[in-house]
């Protein structure tokens, strides 16, 4: 059971279920709360549950400043995977509905591959450029609707966006990450190194909070669930494949996640959310159709 619960299909669908359902509880965390202090708070209650994973962890007289390494991804994973991710996909998603920001910032996948080829020498086969196109052309689809809707700004299609891109820098860094170094001990780095940029920028901007049982449920959801689980889990994923392939196995979450807006939270379906969503789902299962051997070979391996 423990082996079924390891295996890599079984990661890639937790990881379906806690990122799609994470954008329901940011956006309405967001009604809660303005996005930079949302952000600081998620940072705040992952930081309170990996400190207690960590020292749980932790060898009989070990530290808990851990190597240099870690410190260097620490600093770098903070500022895109926390500060450039979070700031950017809290302040996009106000004016936004869960389709077209789930969408928008799935194509991570997709700006992966690109930087796996362009920066780790990956090669990209011809279904992988087709892939890279279907994806990119269902993006357009799916703007233009809301544009011509009136349904999101383009200010917050923007952000949502450069969302996408922190995130893709901080998948990409990852890959140079030595096996020796603890995703847990990592995960708490990044958050520590993340907290710093995000509560200044909370601090200079009109912060507020309306405090309750909602907004709390919602930040541990996003800041536990998404941050710690979601990473946790990608992480694992990263390193069993090559970035642009093991970023494409999420193509799922954005139609899952914009299912849910409309289900859960009565958002607006769309032709364009709906043909655009799917042509970014089917790009990003082309750019992943590369790795099926090596996929199948990884699947049985454990999680790190």
């Amino acid at each position: 059971m423990i082996g079924l619960l390891r295996s890599t299909p079984a990661v890639i669908a937790g990881l379906w279920a806690i990122w799609s359902s994470a954008f329901i509880a940011i956006k309405l965390g967001l009604t809660y709360s303005s996005p930079e202090a949302f952000a600081v708070l998620r940072v705040l209650a992952a930081i309170a549950v990996l400190l207690v994973v960590v020292v749980a962890r932790r060898a009989p007289g070990a530290g808990l400043l851990g190597g240099r390494g870690i410190h260097r991804y620490g600093l770098l994973l903070g500022a895109t995977n926390v500060a450039g991710f979070l700031l950017l996909q809290n302040a996009g998603m106000v004016d936004a509905q869960v389709g077209i920001a789930s969408v928008l910032i799935y194509t991570q996948p997709l700006l992966v591959a690109l930087g796996a080829a362009l920066i780790l020498r990956e090669r990209l086969t011809a279904r992988q450029i087709t892939g890279l196109l279907t994806g990119w052309l269902g993006v357009a689809l799916v703007v233009l609707g809301e544009l011509e809707l009136g349904l999101t700004p383009l200010r917050s299609v923007l952000l949502l966006l450069g969302s996408a891109l922190a995130w893709a820098i901080g998948t990409l860094l990852f890959k140079g990450l030595p096996h020796d170094v603890s995703v847990w001990s990592l995960l708490l780095w990044q958050n520590l190194y993340g907290l710093l940029p995000v509560t200044l920028i909370a601090l200079w901007g009109t912060s507020t909070a309306d405090w309750g049982v909602p907004l709390v449920i919602c930040v541990i959801w996003a800041g536990v669930g998404a941050s710690i689980g979601g990473f946790g889990l990608q992480f694992v994923l990263l390193r069993r494949g090559k970035a642009g392939v093991v970023s494409s196995w999420i193509f799922a979450v954005p139609i899952i996640a914009a299912a849910l807006g409309v289900v859960v939270l009565g958002d607006r379906l769309h032709p364009g959310l709906f043909f655009g969503g799917a042509a970014v789902a089917t790009g990003i299962y082309l750019v992943n159709s590369r790795g099926r051997r090596s996929t199948t070979v990884d699947a049985h391996s454990t999680a790190a």
